[in-house]
């Protein structure tokens, strides 16, 4: 069922469109995925559907899938011709929802047309990265991210400080540096929620930025990511 109303356009000619995907089998902790209730299958005709207000409830044939499992759902109600993007994610038991899967496109083709019409194809949206969407619980957030005072010149070390809350503690934190064109990674993931940073040469562009993470949380990402904006952060910090 349909939440929300559909794109604009669709009540011309009737089109389908034709999705798949590969079933989740873990939680966003590793752990087997067992109360897998259904799928929202999010579509418009812009490129960024996730997490609009069009989707399709698409519910599980099991609460524990296999690897491999595919799932498939005919999206009517469309306009044929036009082109579609769509993204999946996964809901547990309990209401929690995945992250989006990454966005395909197709053109729907009209309802009497044959399967040849189809340009592209909806197909393996429901993974991320090469694995299947994972449940998400409670995402951690930054709540602040600080710099001692100077001063601020080559060669004199700069202590910076993050704080998070929700998801899981204890949080793990990765460093970055921009120097006004790149990020450069300047630690990786540790559970020191400070960085300690001398920099050697002069540069009124430098920023420093945190990614923060739950324990348990293995994915070289921010919590949460990409529906979760908070779990990353960047101060700028001139250096004269």
């Amino acid at each position: 069922m349909s939440s929300g109303a559909p794109p604009a356009g669709s009540s011309g000619s009737a089109g389908i469109l034709d999705a798949s995907w590969v079933a989740p089998t873990t939680n966003a902790d590793g752990s087997p995925l067992t109360d897998l209730a259904f799928y929202r299958l999010y579509f418009g005709t812009v490129s960024t559907p996730c997490s609009g207000s069009a989707f399709f409830q698409v519910p599980s044939p099991t609460n524990s899938p296999q690897i491999n499992d595919t799932i498939t759902y005919g999206v009517t109600g469309l306009l044929a011709g036009a082109l579609y993007f769509a993204a999946v994610t996964a809901v547990d038991s309990s209401g929690l929802e995945s992250d989006c899967s990454p966005v395909a496109s197709a053109i729907a083709r009209s309802a009497g047309g044959s399967a040849a019409g189809l340009v592209g194809s909806i197909a393996d949206i429901g993974a991320y990265g090469g694995s299947p969407v994972a449940i998400q619980g409670p995402v951690s957030t930054l709540t602040g991210l600080t710099a001692d005072l100077g001063p601020h010149l080559p060669g004199a070390t700069v202590t910076f400080t993050a704080t998070a809350a929700g998801g899981t503690a204890p949080y793990q934190f990765k460093w970055w540096l921009w120097d006004g064109a790149t990020w450069t990674m300047l630690e990786g993931w540790s559970t020191d929620n400070t960085f300690a940073w001398t920099p050697s040469t002069p540069n009124p562009n430098f920023a420093v930025g945190v990614w923060v993470r739950s324990a348990g949380n293995t994915a070289d990402r921010p919590d949460g990511y990409p529906a979760n904006t908070g779990a990353s952060g960047a101060i700028p910090f001139a250096i004269n």
